[in-house]
């Protein structure tokens, strides 16, 4: 019996150490990549309406600053497409409102995700120069959460701002998407 126990403890020992290892490991490799402070949220907006959200700070190629803001919203047996909103300063060059995000996976597959700008103010001159929206519903498959991706967001002066999306990122996005449809089975 005292041989069982202190073999048990011993595995346990071995099992509390491989794991700390992992833990260092999975730290050191995701620091490699763009930090991202993430928020996972769910809120009632309204009587039966449903809002899933991600909300992320994210750095581009050139260490600056953005949000990418993922979200829907569900009410009685439908789902609003899942959205993208890039939020960039004020004083950066200005987004492009109808082209669209370029998302490439470091595997090489890429995606065209649709602008959908036009959603986020009923008067399209009222849109922020620094905000742009797309519709990531399609895609959200077809990631892979253990591979990071860039988006190429389009500016008026076509120019391209390059963004780093870590995988917990892009797990949380599938989150939403999985979360919203459960809600409506």
């Amino acid at each position: 019996m005292v041989n069982l126990t202190s073999h048990l403890n011993a595995l346990f020992r071995l099992l509390r150490r491989g794991s700390a290892i992992a833990l260092l490991l999975c730290c050191i490799s995701f620091g490699f990549s763009a930090p991202a402070q993430a928020d996972l949220y769910t809120h009632i907006d309204a009587p039966g309406r449903m809002l899933y959200r991600s909300k992320a700070s994210i750095r581009d190629l050139n260490r600056q600053t953005w949000q990418a803001i993922a979200f829907t919203h569900t009410y009685g047996d439908h789902r609003d497409p899942v959205l993208l909103r890039i939020v960039g300063f004020p004083d950066l060059t200005p987004l492009d409102h109808e082209q669209p995000l370029i998302l490439e996976t470091s595997l090489g597959k890429r995606f065209q995700l649709p602008n959908v700008s036009t959603k986020i103010k009923r008067d399209p001159s009222e849109i922020p120069d620094n905000v742009a929206q797309y519709d990531i519903t399609s895609i959200i498959p077809d990631l892979d959460p253990a591979i990071p991706c860039l988006l190429s967001v389009p500016t008026q002066s076509q120019s391209l701002f390059i963004l780093k999306i870590p995988p917990r990122l892009i797990q949380e996005w599938q989150s939403i998407l999985e979360q919203s449809e459960a809600a409506l089975s």
